[in-house]
């Protein structure tokens, strides 16, 4: 789970509310314009590796559904 630093910027919970809701959100926001205030110069390696794996995983909800996603999910964690 990643925790924003203190004071930090939050996008919202996906554990709160629908990941459609906080994936909205974001594009939006006007997010693009704060990050050179809200991001270091180098965003650490995991940040990298979440927002890549958060993309996919919008994209497979976006293009098959929920149920898709969660099966993807499932299976990875069978093969794990």
């Amino acid at each position: 789970m990643f925790h924003p630093k203190k004071n930090g910027y939050n996008y919202g919970s996906a554990i709160e509310q629908d990941f459609s809701e906080i994936w909205e959100g974001i594009l939006e926001s006007d997010v693009d314009n704060k990050i050179p205030k809200i991001c270091p110069s180098v965003c650490d390696p995991f940040k990298n590796r979440a927002n890549r794996l958060l993309e996919i995983a919008y994209e497979i909800y976006k293009e098959d559904g929920l149920e898709s996603l969660i099966k993807n999910i499932e299976e990875i964690k069978e093969n794990k």
